[in-house]
């Protein structure tokens, strides 16, 4: 049986991480920094990493030393990482339909419903004003 060597994440953590990277050629007439975002979603035992490319949504299971090499990794090569606290109940409110994209996977899965931005940029500017974590 293996037991966790750190103790469970704060299940109410995300991390959200913002890459210049990208496949689809037209996603380059977005800003620098902000063509994608991803999310990393903490676990009973770890942590998840989600990332809805164009083609599949990639999940990878990470320890804590997992984790602490990703975001070396993501950092290194330029990428943005915000900290981020989700709500701590699920919204009683549906979302409205909306294409399916890394953005809208990220504000789902942070539990965000009156949330309406398009692109990876103003989600940032809109995580970074209410949901940052402080300090």
């Amino acid at each position: 049986m293996n037991l966790p060597s750190s103790p469970p994440p704060d299940p109410n953590l995300a991390l959200v991480v913002f890459s210049d990277r990208t496949a689809i050629r037209w996603m380059r007439l977005l800003p620098r920094g902000f063509r994608h975002c991803a999310v990393i979603l903490p676990q009973p035992c770890g942590w998840l990493f989600i990332d809805s490319l164009a083609n599949r949504v990639a999940l990878a299971p990470l320890d804590a030393d997992g984790l602490a090499t990703l975001l070396h990794r993501l950092v290194a090569r330029g990428d943005r990482v915000l900290a981020v606290r989700r709500p701590d109940r699920a919204p009683r409110r549906k979302r409205r339909m909306l294409p399916f994209t890394c953005v809208e996977l990220t504000i789902r899965l942070l539990g965000l419903t009156s949330l309406y931005v398009l692109t990876p940029y103003d989600l940032f500017r809109k995580l970074s004003s209410f949901l940052r974590l402080k300090g």
